[in-house]
């Protein structure tokens, strides 16, 4: 599945220049961006760098990993940028988790959900308009506990032992209604092959609390949910949460979808109830 968000990616490259005490996980002669200067010009940031990619060339086989591996680097250049503290920190973790893929799948190779981090404790911190929500969670079973921490405003408190139904895999911060108030998203991805996507998401309410945000089940929709069989991935995309999944036909393998990809964008509302996320356009393509 492609990234919902076009960013520049650090590319991946399997070559790794062992004769140069610069040498990272890429080319560092054709180095275009803000990122992979940052990492080419630090030394230790750079031999991190080129431990991932030969963790990541050690594993590049096995189910999933492609996929989970350009995740990796988007919400790390998103996170990061060109700050070589956070970009170090990232890739150490990022190594751990490559070097703990162990689970055998069917065909004797490691089996890695698309989202990729597998077992990896989730450890974020993210901060919008004077709020700080700190995300943690073991991330060690299909069924996982999460912590969120929330300051800011006239907040000072904790949500513990959230229950989610698989991996936390990534978060993002925004202003979807663009009320000065910021709403936090979390994505997880079930266990299994059908890596079947759900959020947790909380807005600040006038700076003095926060509540949920209630997203609808797909199957509500009976357009929407048409050859929907898990693999979804989800992304603040400008004013909207952007739900992407690629559409199975009659007769696909989990494994092996041949049918086109399915696109959902919701608009944050406020109901009666409290807060929604509303379809508001739908593509296939």
């Amino acid at each position: 599945m492609r990234n919902i968000k076009k960013q520049v990616l650090v590319s991946i490259s399997l070559s790794i220049l062992s004769t140069s005490t610069m040498a990272a996980s890429f080319n560092c002669t054709k180095a275009s961006t803000k990122i992979e200067h940052a990492i080419c010009n630090d030394i230790k940031l750079s031999e991190k760098d080129s431990e991932m990619g030969m963790a990541y060339k050690t594993v590049s086989t096995h189910t999933g990993i492609k996929q989970s591996q350009r995740h990796w680097i988007s919400q790390r250049n998103k996170n990061c940028g060109d700050n070589t503290d956070c970009l170090y920190s990232e890739i150490e973790k990022r190594i751990s988790v490559l070097n703990s893929i162990v689970t055998n799948d069917s065909a004797g190779h490691s089996h890695v959900s698309y989202h990729g981090d597998i077992m990896a404790p989730f450890d974020r911190v993210l901060k919008q308009s004077g709020y700080s929500f700190h995300l943690t969670s073991k991330n060690d079973s299909s069924l996982n506990k999460l912590t969120i921490n929330v300051n800011g405003g006239k907040i000072k408190s904790a949500l513990e032992e959230l229950e989610t139904d698989g991996i936390i895999y990534g978060a993002e911060i925004d202003d979807l209604d663009n009320n000065g108030f910021p709403e936090i998203y979390i994505y997880v991805s079930s266990a299994g092959s059908g890596s079947y996507g759900s959020l947790i998401a909380y807005a600040v309410n006038n700076g003095k609390s926060i509540s949920p945000i209630y997203l609808p089940p797909l199957d509500q929709d009976p357009k929407a949910s048409i050859g929907y069989m898990g693999h979804d991935e989800f992304a603040v995309v400008e004013s909207t949460l952007a739900r992407r999944f690629p559409i199975y036909a009659d007769g696909d393998s989990n494994a092996n979808p041949n049918g086109k990809t399915r696109q959902i964008d919701y608009q944050l509302k406020q109901g009666e109830a409290g807060w929604i996320l509303n379809a508001e356009k739908m593509y296939t393509y």
